[in-house]
């Protein structure tokens, strides 16, 4: 099999089209049907440093989503490419968060909603950068999981179990045994809910994954992937989108200790994360 033939957009105004990738992209026009059409409407063939590119006359994409095509451009063109964008008044797509040396980003919207980026990075780059991140984090975890297991013994083992909320069985990191998002979802915010908000972004961090989390109602991305603590709750910090945006009701004995607190998540010194983590290895509840 070869390289990628051609990649073709559905627009509706194809001189608006046009602009779009001329502009930004510098594409040269090689070819446009006008009336006479030999495919299913209306089109125009591009080239983009070589790459077909097609426009075809039709109805746009209803709804946004992450699928996007990147571009390959230097990283000392990143500003040049970037005012374009800025200066064409095209939507921007707020980028990723990234390791570094992963390269740099731009995400920006056409105006039929197909996303593109435009990328410094190479794939052999991002490989070797991704495996360094990998190594390191795995040494940090396996020195990090001996200090744990110590402090548990030392000051740990007593304490209560850690609770877990919001982990819905909806979520790949959830169990099947955790409860329904759908069933605590909600039209009308709760209580005290942006309180509420605040004391959950409040909380210590102390798991951190790599990848990003989606919203599993319509797919959107929420952010990165972490789980936060007060010390007794623990939490993912997705839980703060699904409030915020489908009001999403919390225990009640959970409220119950916000309140006592005035709404102040308690700081968690190092030892202290170190000794949740470990409840939350081994005495979750």
């Amino acid at each position: 099999m070869g390289v990628i033939s051609h990649i073709t957009f559905i627009v509706r105004d194809l001189e608006k089209a046009t602009e779009f990738f001329t502009y930004i992209f510098n594409a040269k026009e090689v070819y446009a049907s006008g009336n006479n059409t030999f495919s299913l409407s209306k089109e125009k063939f591009f080239t983009i440093t070589g790459q077909w590119i097609a426009i075809m006359e039709g109805e746009p994409l209803k709804e946004r989503t992450y699928n996007h095509v990147a571009f390959k451009i230097d990283d000392d063109e990143f500003e040049e490419y970037e005012a374009r964008v800025r200066q064409l008044g095209v939507d921007f797509e707020e980028p990723r968060s990234r390791v570094e040396g992963e390269g740099r980003s731009l995400y920006f919207y056409d105006y039929d909603n197909h996303l593109f980026e435009l990328h410094t990075g190479t794939l052999k780059k991002r490989l070797e950068r991704y495996k360094k991140y990998i190594d390191w984090i795995m040494l940090i975890m396996l020195n990090y999981s001996i200090i744990q297991q110590n402090l548990y013994k030392r000051i740990g083992a007593n304490m209560e179990k850690l609770k877990r909320v919001g982990f819905f069985k909806e979520l790949k990191y959830a169990s099947q045994n955790d409860a329904s998002i759908h069933d605590v979802m909600s039209n009308i915010p709760c209580d005290y809910e942006d309180k509420i908000l605040e004391y959950l972004n409040q909380g210590s961090c102390f798991v951190v994954a790599a990848g990003i989390s989606r919203d599993i109602m319509d797919n959107t991305v929420i952010g990165g992937l972490s789980i936060l603590s007060d010390g007794e709750w623990a939490w993912p910090c997705d839980l703060i989108h699904y409030v915020k945006r489908y009001h999403v009701k919390l225990p009640q004995k959970f409220i119950d200790k916000m309140v006592r607190r005035q709404f102040v998540c308690p700081y968690l010194s190092s030892d202290e994360l170190a000794v949740v983590s470990e409840k939350y290895r081994t005495r979750c509840i």
